[in-house]
């Protein structure tokens, strides 16, 4: 019998989880904080775009902030984390689910190793944020599921200033928003 369950293992296609791929409202009474950031390594520019979301998928807020002097990637997503918090805070929220791409800083931020001065500065303002919410989380997710933010990200280069928006997002990113929320809804 053993034998016989490894030949059906081969055989079948590998199961995989499906919601990893796609963005998932939060429960109530939580929203939800992605955040995700471009980089122009010749320039040593990087843009930061966020949005925040409730438990139905609804924009509460979005924002691009413009940085200069970043390093690298990594200096550029933790910046981006930092910005979508303070915005967060700023609004008012006070139990956020906070979603990106960047998977060093997320483990920076719950694993606090050191490494870098740079980037441990930005991850030590983050955590001193968790005492301005009640609840917290942080979590690494797909691109797929973080799509949102990185086109706001990328949105932000054409832009000369920091922008942002209270129940509401850039055009660019609207189309998404809705095919995200209708694919929820089902």
């Amino acid at each position: 019998m053993h034998a016989e369950i490894e030949v059906l293992k081969k055989k079948l296609p590998a199961v995989r989880e499906v919601d990893i791929d796609q963005w998932k409202p939060p429960q109530t009474p939580w929203v939800k904080l992605n955040f995700d950031a471009t980089y122009k390594a010749q320039l040593n520019k990087s843009c930061s775009g966020f949005i925040i979301r409730n438990e139905k998928g609804e924009v509460m807020g979005s924002g691009i902030t413009l940085h200069s002097n970043i390093l690298d990637v990594g200096l550029a997503e933790a910046v981006a984390c930092y910005q979508g918090l303070l915005f967060a805070k700023e609004m008012g929220f006070v139990n956020v689910e906070v979603e990106g791409d960047a998977q060093i800083v997320i483990e920076k931020i719950i694993q606090g190793e050191d490494g870098r001065a740079d980037l441990d500065s930005v991850i030590a303002d983050i955590k001193a944020f968790k005492s301005s919410f009640h609840h917290i989380s942080f979590k690494h997710v797909r691109r797929e599921a973080n799509q949102v933010a990185h086109i706001i990200a990328k949105e932000g280069h054409s832009r000369s200033e920091n922008t942002f928006w209270i129940e509401d997002i850039p055009a660019v990113a609207k189309e998404l928003v809705a095919a995200e929320e209708t694919g929820n809804m089902l």
